[in-house]
C-alpha cells in the first residue's frame, strides 16, 4: 500500500469517515498588522487553484458543521475575512476533501486565539510533474506577494477541524511521519500558537520544520547564518532565490520523503537543509497530553521528531 493511501477515520454513532489524508501542504506566517487588509487576496489565490466547479465548504461559526458556500455566503465570508478565522474543505460534515484552506490574516476579532497563519493543502499527488512546477510558482508568488516572515511547502497530513477529529487524525499522521521523515504531522490547536511570538511572551521566531520549499525572511535567515551558510549546507545542490529581504530554497525538483526504510540519496538536500536551520526549528510542539492525544505516543516521542536529522 502506498502512504498516499493513508487515512485517519473516526467512527461515531456507528458512522466512520476519513478526516485525515497526506496532502501537499502550504504554511506561511507573519506579523498581524503587516497583513491587514490581505486575507481577500490570499483567499482568491486559494480560489484560483481549485480545479473548475469544485464545491467548496466552510465551517460555521458553532464550529459544528461545514455549509456549502453559495453565491450569497460567499459574499457575507468575503465581508468577513478580515476580521475572523476561517476554514475551508472541498468535502462537508467533517469529512477531509482535496484541497483545504485556513486563514487568520490580521485578526481583529480573535487576535490572540491564532497566530497569523496560512495553511493551505492540496492533493499530494500535485507534488510530482506537472503540478511541482505550478506548486512552486504558487508558493513564489505567497512569498513574494505577502508579508509573511516564514513559510514551507513540504508532503503533509491534513486533517478536518474538530477536537475529536484531530485526536482521531493526530497520531495517524505521526505514525506516518515516523517512516517517511519528511511528512509534516499537524497539531491546529497547539502548532500555530507556539509558533506565534506577538501577541504572549516574546518567542524566538521559529518554523516547525523545513520544507521542499523553504522561505525564510530577513529575521529567520540572519539567525542560520544567511545565504552563505545555506549555500555551504547544500554544498551546491537544490536552488535559491532572493525573495523580498530572504531566501526561498529549493531542495530539488520535486518533495522528498525520506523513507527511513529506504534512504535515498535524493533525500539528502532536505535533510542538510533541515540541519541548517536549526536555530529556527521548534525546539518542543507544546502539546498538551491532556486536551491533545497522539494516540499512546509519548510527548518526548513527538518532540524527538523534531531533532530527527540533527544526529
Amino acid at each position: 500500500m502506498s502512504w498516499l493511501d493513508t487515512r485517519a477515520e473516526h467512527t461515531e454513532l456507528g458512522e466512520t469517515w476519513a478526516v485525515g489524508r497526506p496532502a501537499l501542504v502550504f504554511l506561511f506566517y507573519g506579523y498581524g498588522p503587516d497583513l491587514q487588509g490581505r486575507s481577500i487576496d490570499a483567499f482568491n489565490r486559494f480560489l484560483s487553484v481549485l480545479p473548475q466547479g469544485t464545491p467548496l465548504y466552510f465551517l460555521g461559526k458553532n464550529a459544528r458543521s461545514y455549509k456549502r458556500v453559495t453565491t450569497a455566503s460567499e459574499r457575507r465570508i468575503r465581508a468577513d475575512l478580515e476580521k475572523s478565522f476561517y476554514t475551508f474543505t472541498t468535502d462537508g460534515e467533517f469529512r477531509i476533501g482535496e484541497f483545504s484552506y485556513e486563514a487568520s490574516l490580521g485578526n481583529t476579532e480573535q487576535p490572540d486565539a491564532y497566530a497569523d497563519h496560512l495553511f493551505m493543502a492540496v492533493p499530494a499527488t500535485w507534488g510530482e510533474p506537472p503540478h511541482s512546477e505550478r506548486v512552486y510558482e504558487l508558493f513564489r508568488s505567497f512569498a513574494t506577494d505577502f508579508p509573511f516572515w516564514g513559510g514551507i511547502c513540504t508532503y503533509g497530513f491534513d486533517m478536518v477541524w474538530g477536537l475529536e477529529y484531530e485526536q482521531s487524525a493526530m497520531h495517524v499522521g505521526f505514525r506516518l511521519a515516523r517512516r517517511y521523515r519528511a511528512v509534516l504531522p499537524r497539531s491546529r490547536s497547539h502548532q500555530e500558537e507556539i509558533l506565534y511570538p506577538y501577541h504572549h511572551a516574546p518567542r524566538k521566531k521559529r518554523l516547525p520544520a523545513a520544507g521542499w520549499l523553504t522561505f525564510l525572511g530577513a529575521e529567520l535567515l540572519a539567525n542560520v547564518g544567511g545565504r552563505s551558510a545555506l549555500e555551504a549546507a547544500l554544498d551546491g545542490e537544490g536552488s535559491m532565490e532572493a525573495i523580498r529581504d530572504g531566501l526561498l530554497v529549493r531542495t530539488g525538483p520535486t518533495p522528498p520523503l525520506c523513507d527511513a526504510n529506504r534512504p535515498d540519496p535524493a533525500d539528502q538536500p532536505y535533510i542538510r537543509l533541515s540541519r541548517a536551520i536549526r536555530d529556527v526549528r521548534l525546539e518542543r510542539w507544546g502539546f498538551s497530553s491532556l486536551l491533545l492525544s497522539w494516540g499512546g505516543i509519548e510527548e518526548d516521542e513527538a518532540d524527538q521528531w523534531l531533532h530527527r536529522f540533527d544526529e
